[in-house]
């Protein structure tokens, strides 16, 4: 018995023991390598803190921080563009992501770098220290646009050095005349609105006069052409002192591959089948057919046209949409033109043919006729062929006849040949009236070719000139 005793009371010593052991390893502090860098991050971040605290503690962000209250504060501003989001040339607006620097100096945070460890910058949020009030002009949204609050960085001689992010939508002034091969030019604002030159000065920083684009991204639709930066001082009337901002302006010009594609192109090649309308032959029923045709496909670009350009009002009507209208008209003139030389052509179905008339056979058949080198008759060789051989058997029909010398009295008592002889006076008159007339309609068909080839040249060199 005493034995079990003895057993167990050395059991509950050992486990108390063993408890006390772990209890003091939980208690016990993390083992530091190296007391010395320990103790300097100390030192440091008290440092930091003690500097932190000592320049918030006096520090106002509303008062401008200068040594006077008559000196300006000098901002010194630069644009960083990244992207060019979206150019929406129906609200007249562009959008870009870009970085706004600000560089100022602060009078009110200065430092002895040598009485905290010789720290000669440090990091503060943008909400606990003086900020310039700059807006941007001519905004999108229906309130002043502001900077997000990002960090900044003050050294100890007060240089203050800010960089926030800045998401733009501006107005723009978009002439559209010469869409799609249109140059457009956006300005890009900033300024105070409560602070004069007096309170407020802006400059450009390091004296650079563009926008810089090393870390801009290219836009599938725009090319970036140039970049520019000025300053401008303006008076109003309600104060002493003129205002300052500084303007940024951004040059693009619209990528031409998709519109060369989808308008250019198809719409030249209406023109030319609309030109080869006119080399189609009279006497083919398709020269009809092939007008229409063109008349079609050029309804179907117009509703694309549609579709892919801008809402325009006024003046800006895109050079571009006026030779669609041209060509619609140009193209509907032809289908009344070729409605009148097919009318031309088979006038031979009438029963009572006329001869052209004088002034119109010296004009267009004698003249025109051989500027556009008409000299062999309106019709093709197979053509040709038949009215020779129609001719041929009229000889031989006449020559048919008795070979014979009538007197006046013998003349007008034979009628048969008389009648045979009106008769083939008229079938002579009739065919050469219609080969006056058929001849009139290819030169015609020739002269309009002429015209439609010069308006189509002279539109095309007007158009890529602007």
């Amino acid at each position: 018995m005493a034995t079990f005793l003895a057993t167990h009371l050395r059991l509950c010593v050992g486990t108390i023991l063993l408890c006390f052991f772990v209890i003091g390893r939980c208690h016990e502090g993390p083992h530091i390598p190296n007391d010395d860098h320990a103790s300097a991050a100390v030192s440091t971040g008290n440092a930091e803190s003690r500097l932190i605290d000592d320049l918030l503690q006096y520090h106002n962000p509303l008062a401008r921080p200068t040594a006077s209250a008559d000196k300006a504060v000098v901002v010194e501003i630069a644009m960083l563009l990244k992207k060019i989001v979206h150019v929406d040339e129906n609200q007249n607006s562009m959008h870009v992501k870009s970085w706004i620097h600000l560089k100022w100096r602060n009078a009110h945070l200065t430092w002895d770098p040598s009485k905290y460890e010789n720290i000669t910058k440090v990091s503060l949020p943008a909400a606990l220290v003086w900020k310039p009030d700059l807006y941007i002009h001519d905004n999108v949204h229906t309130e002043w646009q502001k900077f997000p609050d990002m960090p900044l960085t003050i050294s100890n001689e007060g240089i203050t050095l800010w960089s926030p992010p800045a998401d733009i939508g501006v107005l723009c002034e978009f002439d559209l005349s010469n869409y799609p091969f249109d140059i457009q030019t956006c300005y890009f604002t900033f300024g105070s609105l409560t602070h004069d030159r007096s309170k407020l000065d802006l400059e450009l920083r390091d004296n650079v006069s563009v926008i810089d684009v090393s870390w801009y991204h290219e836009s599938a639709e725009w090319e970036l052409l140039a970049t520019g930066a000025s300053r401008h001082a303006e008076m109003f009337y309600c104060c002493e002192n003129p205002f300052v901002d500084i303007s940024f302006s951004l040059t693009i010009k619209r990528r031409q591959e998709v519109y060369r594609n989808v308008l250019i192109i198809p719409l030249a090649v209406v023109q030319a089948l609309t030109l080869l309308v006119f080399w189609v032959p009279v006497n083919s029923k398709e020269k009809l057919t092939l007008a229409m045709l063109n008349l079609i496909a050029l309804t179907v670009l117009n509703l694309d046209l549609s579709q892919m350009i801008p809402s325009l009002s006024g003046t800006h009507v895109p050079a571009i949409v006026k030779y669609y209208v041209f060509t619609f008209v140009m193209v509907a003139v032809s289908i009344a033109s070729t409605v009148l030389v097919l009318n031309l052509h088979h006038c031979q179905n009438h029963q009572d043919v006329r001869h052209v008339p004088s002034w119109v056979k010296k004009v267009f058949l004698q003249g025109i006729g051989r500027i556009c080198r008409m000299k062999a008759g309106p019709y093709s060789a197979q053509q040709r062929q038949r009215l020779s051989m129609d001719g041929q058997a009229s000889d031989h029909t006449t020559s048919a006849l008795p070979q014979r010398s009538y007197d006046a009295s013998e003349m007008t008592s034979d009628e048969g040949v008389q009648e045979v002889l009106a008769y083939r006076l008229k079938e002579e008159a009739e065919r050469e009236a219609m080969k006056e007339w058929a001849m009139l309609g290819i030169v015609i068909d020739r002269l309009l070719f002429l015209i439609y080839l010069f308006c189509f040249i002279i539109g095309w060199v007007t158009l890529f000139r602007k």
